[in-house]
C-alpha cells in the first residue's frame, strides 16, 4: 500500500537527521518504482510511475498519449483510495 512508501520515506529521512531507526517492519506493500534524475523528470514519467506503483503496467499506458493527473485520480478512485 501506499502508506508503506511513506513510512520507508520517514524510516530515510529520520536516518539521516541522525536518529536510530532499529527497525522497519513493512507489510503489503511495494518498492517505489525508481526515478532516475527526479528533478529532470517529466509529469508524464511521474505520473506513470505513480500508476506503475498503483499496480497499472506500462503495456496498459502504451499508445495513450501523455499520461494526466486525471488518469492517476481516476485509478486512485479505482483502487478506493
Amino acid at each position: 500500500s501506499f502508506g508503506g512508501n511513506v513510512v520507508q520515506e520517514v524510516a530515510v529521512q529520520l536516518q539521516e537527521a541522525g536518529e536510530d531507526v532499529a527497525l522497519l517492519t513493512i507489510l503489503d506493500a511495494f518498492p517505489l518504482a525508481p526515478l532516475d534524475d527526479l528533478d529532470r523528470a517529466s509529469r508524464d514519467t511521474v505520473f506513470r510511475a505513480l500508476l506503475s506503483n498503483m499496480g497499472v503496467g506500462q503495456e496498459a499506458l502504451a499508445g495513450g498519449g501523455p499520461v494526466d493527473a486525471g488518469a492517476v485520480r481516476d485509478q486512485f478512485r479505482a483502487n478506493g483510495s
